[in-house]
């Protein structure tokens, strides 16, 4: 199923979340699709930070930055199994009580 397709009843189900907590955290499914481009940019900046203070000029950094977005793109397909399912993305906000 695609993004467009999904529907929120279709995440809370993969989650395996209850309505109610699932709902504590996130409104909508935009909401869920920014906190896993968040978690995923917050785990690859420190793979890029790496790279520039390894790098010998903008070449071999971009060259890197390359390699490795791709690499961290597999692991990241191989973390979510065969079923597809992948570690649900941590809130950084308290719930709304």
């Amino acid at each position: 199923m695609g993004y467009e397709a999904a529907h929120g009843a279709h995440i809370i189900r993969r989650t395996g979340l209850s309505v109610g907590a699932f709902y504590n955290y996130y409104r909508s499914k935009e909401q869920v699709f920014a906190a896993l481009a968040d978690d995923g940019a917050r785990r690859f900046r420190p793979i890029l930070e790496a790279l520039h203070a390894r790098a010998n000029s903008f070449d071999d950094y971009l060259r890197g930055a390359v390699s490795a977005y791709f690499e961290f793109i597999a692991q990241e397909h191989e973390a979510c199994g065969r079923s597809g399912h992948r570690r649900a993305p941590r809130p950084r906000r308290a719930t709304p009580e």
